[in-house]
C-alpha cells in the first residue's frame, strides 16, 4: 500500500513501514482475539500466583499483574508469543512499572525515587473508564475482602 505522507502540505512517499489505518481494524482484531486475547485468558492459570487483568482497546492495552515476577515472566512469554505470529511489542510503549498503594513507599525504601507513571490516550482512557463502569454494573459493588471470580483475569 502506498498512502505516502503529508507534512507542511507538502505530499511524499513512504520507504518503510504501512500506514495508520491500512488494516481492516475488524481483521486487526479478529487476528489479535487468536495471538493475544485467547492465550492470556490461560496464561495466570498456568504461571500467575496472583491477580492480572487486561485492559484494551483495539491495538492497545494494559497488563495489570499483581507480583513483579510474574510481570517480568508475561513480558517475556508475551513476547515470545507475539513473535511466533511475527509481531513485536512496540519497544517505546512497552515497559514494567511498580504502582499500586504500596509503590511509592517500597520505591522510596530501595532510593528510586517516585513511581512511573503511563498516560494513555484520551481514547483509550475512555474506553477504560466505560469497560470500568460496565463491570461494575455487571458485578454489583464488591464488598471489602470479598473474592470475585471476575477478579482474576
Amino acid at each position: 500500500m502506498n498512502a505516502g505522507v503529508i507534512e507542511d502540505g507538502s505530499w511524499s512517499e513512504t520507504v518503510v513501514g504501512t500506514p495508520q489505518g491500512s488494516a481492516s481494524p475488524l481483521l486487526a482484531n479478529v487476528y489479535l482475539h487468536y495471538v493475544l486475547d485467547r492465550w492470556v485468558r490461560q496464561w495466570p492459570r498456568q504461571h500467575a500466583r496472583g491477580d492480572m487483568v487486561i485492559v484494551g482497546f483495539a491495538d492497545d492495552f494494559v497488563t495489570g499483574i499483581q507480583h513483579q515476577s510474574d510481570a517480568r515472566k508475561h513480558l517475556s512469554d508475551l513476547r515470545e508469543r507475539f513473535a511466533k505470529f511475527a509481531l513485536e511489542l512496540h519497544p517505546d510503549k512497552t515497559r514494567l512499572i511498580e504502582f499500586g498503594r504500596f509503590a511509592a513507599r517500597t520505591r522510596v525504601a530501595r532510593g528510586a525515587g517516585k513511581p512511573e507513571t503511563f498516560k494513555p490516550t484520551r481514547r483509550n482512557a475512555e474506553s477504560w473508564e466505560r469497560k470500568r463502569k460496565e463491570k461494575q454494573e455487571v458485578a454489583g459493588p464488591k464488598k471489602e475482602g470479598a473474592w470475585n471470580s471476575r477478579s482474576r483475569r
